[in-house]
């Protein structure tokens, strides 16, 4: 238990919370500094404090809610689930291990985010929010409010899933897919039409996928690329009556609504109507 705000408490080695330990800053706003990572497998209450990484390349692992993250000159790697509500800020970096997951629920303004390895996603979950250009394996979009895509180029390697409701995405700079990317949209109940997120033609071999309840309208006419499935596992797609056409297999478990507008299938290979 920390219970006094007096200085800031150091941690120079790994500080460990073993299953059944509990570390609790909860009750004050305690700065804290560490030196040599975080494995913690108890009970981490943070509280509000600024906790700091620096001096030392560092990990930080098991399942830990930090509001306030601040990496200064160093990288931080995550080897689990790390929450950071408020701001994730400061002149170092963040990296993603495989399978690792970030949930960002504030600003992200940290010099550097790595989050290409295999497996691993990065989570903005807050309201309005700007995320940060870099590449992402996963990238999901939830939460409340819009998601604002800022300058330069932000590349989604694997799975962008779309669930902030029915907030629009805007774009002040460019998304690009990796050759293998999904687009899915899971909004769940609400009813949402797509935007820049859905390029005029998708090439990713994963193919777009709506899921949830709610209903999905297309903005535009929409192509998908040779080989590159259209698959509605539940809810509903609406064409707003544009036209649609698709390269790939169509699996439709939900609800077509095509409007006025003509389905084309063009694909090089057989293609399948499901």
């Amino acid at each position: 238990n920390i219970t006094t705000t007096t200085g800031t408490r150091r941690f120079t080695g790994l500080l460990t919370v073993n299953s059944g330990g509990t570390w609790n800053n909860g009750n004050v706003a305690e700065p804290i500094n560490f030196r040599g990572g975080v494995t913690n497998n108890g009970t981490f209450t943070a509280g509000t404090g600024v906790y700091t990484f620096d001096t030392n390349n560092q990990t930080i692992s098991g399942t830990s809610s930090i509001p306030n993250v601040t990496v200064t000159g160093v990288t931080l790697t995550n080897n689990g689930t790390l929450s950071v509500s408020t701001a994730l800020s400061g002149t170092g970096g963040l990296t993603q291990s495989s399978g690792s997951v970030l949930n960002i629920g504030g600003t992200s303004g940290i010099t550097t985010l790595t989050a290409t390895a295999s497996g691993n996603t990065v989570n903005y979950n807050g309201a309005a929010q700007t995320l940060k250009a870099t590449t992402y394996d996963n990238l999901t979009l939830s939460g409340t409010g819009s998601k604002t895509f800022p300058s330069g180029t932000t590349t989604v390697n694997n799975v962008l899933s779309i669930e902030n409701g029915t907030s629009a995405n805007t774009f002040t700079g460019s998304l690009a897919y990796g050759s293998a990317a999904t687009l899915q949209y899971n909004a769940g109940t609400s009813n949402r039409t797509v935007s820049t997120e859905w390029p005029a033609t998708f090439s990713g071999t994963g193919g777009v996928i709506i899921k949830g309840t709610g209903t999905i309208t297309l903005n535009a006419e929409k192509t998908l690329s040779a080989n590159v499935p259209l698959t509605i596992n539940s809810g509903t797609l609406a064409s707003g009556n544009y036209n649609l056409t698709l390269g790939g297999n169509f699996t439709n478990s939900g609800t077509f609504t095509p409007g006025t507008s003509t389905v084309t299938f063009n694909g090089t290979s057989p293609q399948t109507i499901g």
